[in-house]
C-alpha cells in the first residue's frame, strides 16, 4: 500500500531522488508518513517542526521546535527557523535554509506574520517560497528588509495552488493566483522575479552571488 494514488514503488523512487525531507508543519497535505519512512530507510535526514508519529529527535531526525536565529547545520545544510503555527496546536516553522550557497526561505502555512520577520535578521534570501493565499507580501517584505538583499537576483516561488491533497472544492486555481489583488495582482507591491512552477517543472539557481536571474 502507498498513500492515495502513490504506490510504494513511487514513494521509494521519490525518496531516492531526495537528499533530505524538510517539513514545515504536520497537516496531512504537507506530511507523508510513508515517504518519511522510505527516506529514513535510505538513511536520508528528516527536519521537523515537532515530533510526528514515531519520529522525534534521534539519529537522522532533527526536531527544530524552538527558534534558531543562528544557523544549525544539518547534513551540510544551514537552517535558521522561527516557530509559528497554523491555528492552535499546529506548530509551523518559517525556515531559511542555505544549500550550496543558495538561501531559501519557506513559511509553510504560518499564521502569525510577525514570526516571519526573523528572516530580516538572516543573511539575504535568494529564493522565497510561500503559499499565495498566505499574505505573501509579508514574507517577501521581510526578506527584502535584509541588508544586501538583491531584487535583481532573488526569485519568488508561489506554491500551494491546485493542491491535490485538498478536496476538489478546496483547491485554489492558478487563475486566482494571478487575479486576486491580495496575491500576485497586488500591483502596488515591488516583487522580485516571480516564477510559478506547475507539476513536473523545475528551476535552476546559480550559487554564484554575482549570478543573474534564475532560469526555469
Amino acid at each position: 500500500k502507498g498513500e492515495g494514488s502513490w504506490t510504494v514503488r513511487d514513494l521509494q523512487a521519490l525518496a531516492g531522488l531526495g537528499d533530505m525531507l524538510v517539513i514545515t508543519h504536520p497537516h496531512l497535505d504537507h506530511v507523508s508518513i510513508p515517504l518519511m519512512r522510505e527516506m529514513r530507510a535510505l538513511g536520508k535526514p528528516l527536519v521537523l517542526p515537532c515530533a510526528i508519529r514515531e519520529y522525534s529527535a534521534g539519529p537522522g531526525v532533527t526536531v527544530l521546535d524552538t527558534d534558531h536565529a543562528e544557523p544549525v547545520e544539518i547534513a551540510g545544510v544551514k537552517f535558521s527557523n522561527f516557530m509559528g503555527d497554523q491555528g492552535v496546536g499546529i506548530p509551523c516553522n518559517t525556515y531559511q535554509m542555505e544549500i550550496d550557497g543558495v538561501r531559501v526561505a519557506d513559511n509553510g502555512d504560518n499564521s502569525p506574520k510577525d514570526r516571519e520577520w526573523g528572516l530580516a535578521k538572516c543573511p539575504p534570501t535568494d529564493v522565497i517560497i510561500s503559499s499565495t493565499w498566505n499574505c505573501v507580501t509579508n514574507i517577501v517584505a521581510a526578506c527584502k528588509a535584509t541588508p544586501g538583499f538583491r531584487k535583481d537576483r532573488a526569485v519568488f516561488l508561489p506554491s500551494h495552488e491546485n493542491e491535490l491533497m485538498h478536496t476538489v472544492d478546496h483547491r485554489e486555481s492558478y487563475r486566482e493566483m494571478y487575479e486576486d489583488k491580495k496575491r500576485l495582482n497586488f500591483t502596488g507591491f515591488e516583487w522580485p522575479h516571480i516564477k510559478p512552477l506547475a507539476w513536473g517543472e523545475s528551476m535552476t539557481f546559480s550559487s554564484d552571488p554575482q549570478g543573474t536571474n534564475p532560469k526555469p
